[in-house]
């Protein structure tokens, strides 16, 4: 059969590629592994500055972390307080 406007039965979208030759793998071409390739190449060459990692964001982030753990450890002992003394006062021990 014979498309309208291209001669040959030649589709638009098959018409306008490149022919590709037989030994380049398709994962190789094309816009993703360009855009991957640009972001894995040295900031200097794109033109965009380096960003900053921020030490001091990572102590503030630190000092959270550490400031979770001494309150979840003062929460697990006032815990095992409330614990033991409802142990003393089941076995009939006077309550503190």
């Amino acid at each position: 059969r014979h498309r309208a406007g291209r001669p040959g039965g030649v589709l638009a979208a098959t018409a306008s590629t490149p022919r590709r030759p037989g030994g380049v793998l398709a994962a190789t071409a094309g816009p993703l592994p360009r855009r991957v390739a640009a972001l894995l190449a040295d900031e200097r060459a794109t033109g965009h500055p380096r960003v900053r990692s921020g030490f001091r964001g990572r102590r503030l982030i630190a000092a959270a972390l550490l400031a979770c753990v001494a309150f979840s450890a003062a929460a697990a002992l006032d815990a095992a307080a409330d614990l033991h003394e409802s142990v003393e006062v089941a076995q009939g021990e006077a309550p503190r």
